[in-house]
C-alpha cells in the first residue's frame, strides 16, 4: 500500500508487469528445462521471492524512515487486529472463488470440469486492468476526499469511464470470437465444448 499510496504508479508497474509476466511465462519455459512440478513451484515461489524484494527495496528507497524503524509494542495490538481480519478475508476468499467448482464436479464429470475452469481463468484475468485503475484511483479518492469532494466525484466518474473502456472492447471481442479464440488457443473440439461459456 506504500506505492500506490504514495502514488508512485510508474515503480509500481515496473515491478508488478515483468513479474506478473514471468509468473504466466516462468512455469512453462522451466518445464522445457526441468519436466517437474517441483521446478514449476520453484519458478512461482521465484517470482514471489523477487517481487518482496523489488518492493522492500523501493519502499525502503521512497521512505527512509523505515531504515531507523523500532518495534513499538504498544502498536501490536492494533496491527494484529486489523492482520487478522485481513488473514480471515485472505482464506475465505479463494474458498468462495474455488467453491463453484467443486458444486459444479459434484454435478458433472470431473473430466468435463475443464471446459468450466479454462473459460472462467481466462475471463477472470481481466480483472488485473479493474485491479490497475483501482490502485491509482483509491489513493487519489483517499487524498482528495477531505480538501475537495467534488474533484472526488470527477476522480470516480473518470475511473468508471476508464474502467469500462477497458473491459467493453475485451469483453465484447471475447463474446463474439469466442470459438475462435479457444480452436487456436486449445483446438476447436475443446471450443466446442467450452466457447458458450467463455461468451
Amino acid at each position: 500500500g506504500s506505492l500506490p499510496g504514495s502514488q508512485a504508479f510508474r515503480a509500481t508497474n515496473l515491478i508488478y508487469i515483468p513479474i506478473s509476466i514471468m509468473y504466466c511465462s516462468g512455469p512453462v519455459l522451466m518445464l522445457y528445462v526441468w519436466d517437474s512440478l517441483v521446478g514449476v513451484i520453484f519458478v512461482l515461489a521465484l517470482c514471489r521471492l523477487w517481487m518482496a524484494v523489488a518492493y522492500i527495496r523501493y519502499v525502503r528507497k521512497l521512505v527512509p524512515e523505515l531504515r531507523s524503524a523500532r518495534l513499538r509494542p504498544s502498536l501490536l495490538k492494533p496491527l494484529l487486529q486489523y492482520g487478522g481480519w485481513l488473514t480471515v478475508s485472505n482464506i475465505i476468499y479463494p474458498l468462495l472463488g474455488y467453491m463453484d467448482r467443486f458444486i459444479i464436479s459434484s454435478v458433472v464429470p470431473v473430466a468435463t470440469l475443464s471446459y468450466y475452469t479454462t473459460s472462467y481463468d481466462a475471463v477472470a484475468r481481466l480483472n488485473m486492468m479493474t485491479q490497475a485503475v483501482n490502485a491509482s484511483s483509491f489513493s487519489a479518492f483517499s487524498s482528495s476526499y477531505a480538501t475537495d469532494s467534488d474533484r472526488t466525484c470527477e476522480l470516480y466518474k473518470t475511473s468508471v469511464v476508464a474502467v469500462s473502456s477497458l473491459l467493453f472492447p475485451a469483453c465484447l471481442i471475447g463474446s463474439l470470437l469466442s470459438y475462435q479464440l479457444l480452436a487456436i488457443w486449445i483446438d476447436p473440439q475443446f471450443s466446442a465444448h467450452s466457447s458458450t461459456i467463455l461468451k
